[in-house]
């Protein structure tokens, strides 16, 4: 393995989401699951009787409900700077910025076209006219 490779599962390791399947992996049942198994009739039974991938599947959605409850129910402020901070999930705007010049570098001509942003029905809603305003169009646009 790489030396990035490593470095992740350390990062993994010290923010404790190397372990977080290995409750899954041992297939063990949590306890709002057994309440919710125990108050149906032969849930239970039905449940173990699926195939061990199958049991995982839904500890493991299980798992990630409780997360998404957990992470919404902390407010907007909260999901909006972890996915700013998080850039596994959103591109920085520098990563952005940095995309957006290699693409001018290598599109020189784009610059020259007509830079806005539309609405559904065609009207326009901002037009972008000096340099910085262009660079700042061309970091939205990045997709790289």
């Amino acid at each position: 393995m790489a030396s990035s490779g490593w470095e992740k599962v350390a990062a993994a390791k010290k923010d404790g989401s190397w372990e977080r399947l290995d409750s899954i992996e041992k297939l063990e049942i949590p306890r709002d699951l057994h309440r919710t198994l125990d108050s149906y009739d032969s849930a239970r039974e039905n449940f173990t009787s699926f195939p061990r991938s199958v049991r995982g599947g839904i500890l493991e959605w299980n798992q990630c409900d409780e997360f998404a409850e957990n992470f919404v129910s902390k407010g907007p402020d909260s999901v909006f700077a972890y996915l700013m901070y998080t850039k596994h999930l959103l591109p920085s705007f520098d990563d952005l910025a940095e995309s957006a010049q290699q693409q001018s570098a290598q599109f020189p001509l784009q610059s020259l076209a007509a830079s806005a942003i539309f609405d559904s029905e065609g009207n326009t809603i901002q037009h972008f006219t000096t340099e910085d305003e262009r660079h700042y169009f061309q970091v939205l646009i990045s997709d790289d």
